[in-house]
């Protein structure tokens, strides 16, 4: 049988390098991700940066087989594109032109809608934190009354991993040089905890694709800091999808009818309590591949999922 394609879609300009632009931490979780899905899906996994795509082909790309990594300078062309390059402005229209010529499932709208800090507080008003956005210091300290708490968030408009994000006082935030567009958000103490879970500084993430919810796990804050990330020092309580609240049920399925326009696709969303009540954070249509290694079963399971879904759509039939 022959194999389908998958391309997973990113910036790194990693061509002249003796492995690809993935984190050494991240790895062997990759190889696992390529492993499993051509040995047990029957597909074959491919990154390619969004210049490498020439009128419908991409003319090189990196895989992973019999456990090394291969450049490979023919042409390409994916059954699949997983985009998980940052959006920006600069790179919007070399998605655009890509995306809308694949089956894709991070579809260039859905990636304007949930990447978007500022978009999501639009489409869910009644069900997020109180967000502004600002260019300049000038903006910032008109939005800084607005805002009850003592402190507030600072965050890039698009981005993820929890980098460029800064808890600050209000006076300290003034103090902070902005430098393009900024989401400024009402700071929300979350150590209450989720309920009958985790008591404790918090996120609650859960994985769709599709509709199908896939992992869920509570993020903890480093020490030392509010950020729950894992990237940034934080670490992870897996909750099997039996034990998420109803509450979020309830969340996911008002975000679930918002996003119903698009046939395909895999995002997270996350969480976290506020007087028993969830909060949303934010959703992202780039969910991680990897977790710490001492989450191999988690890290497994979030793959499965997306295995799943990827042959569900290439192969016509549910897993």
């Amino acid at each position: 049988m022959k194999l389908k394609k998958i391309l997973i879609l990113n910036e790194d300009n990693d061509w002249n390098k003796r492995l690809p632009g993935i984190k050494n931490s991240q790895r062997e979780a990759y190889e696992f991700f390529y492993t499993r899905a051509c040995k047990e899906y029957g597909l074959e996994i491919f990154r390619a940066n969004l210049n490498w795509y020439k009128t419908g082909t991409f003319n090189k790309a990196w895989t992973y087989k019999d456990n090394v990594w291969i450049k490979l300078k023919n042409s390409i062309k994916p059954d699949i594109i997983m985009d998980w390059a940052f959006l920006n402005d600069k790179n919007i229209e070399k998605k655009r032109e890509i995306l809308s010529n694949f089956i894709t499932t991070t579809p260039l709208d859905l990636q304007l809608l949930v990447d978007d800090k500022l978009m999501t507080n639009m489409m869910f008003s009644d069900m997020t934190v109180n967000y502004f956005t600002v260019h300049n210091n000038d903006e910032l300290k008109l939005v800084l009354p607005k805002i009850k708490s003592s402190k507030v968030v600072l965050k890039p408009r698009f981005g993820a991993g929890g980098y460029g994000i800064k808890i600050l006082t209000k006076y300290k935030a003034t103090k902070t040089k902005i430098l393009g567009r900024t989401v400024v958000e009402e700071f929300l103490d979350s150590s209450k905890g989720v309920p009958g879970i985790y008591k404790g500084v918090h996120d609650f993430r859960v994985i769709i694709t599709g509709t199908k919810l896939i992992a869920s796990f509570i993020r903890t804050a480093a020490p030392g800091t509010k950020l729950c990330n894992v990237s940034q020092g934080g670490s992870i309580i897996p909750v099997p999808l039996n034990k998420i609240p109803q509450a979020i049920k309830r969340v996911l399925k008002i975000i679930e009818r918002k996003l119903v326009i698009f046939p395909y696709k895999i995002y997270s969303a996350d969480f976290f309590f506020k007087n028993q009540k969830p909060l949303l954070i934010e959703l992202n249509s780039k969910s991680m591949i990897s977790l710490p290694a001492e989450f191999f079963a988690l890290e497994s399971q979030i793959q499965y999922g997306y295995l799943d879904y990827l042959s569900s759509i290439v192969y016509k039939n549910k897993k």
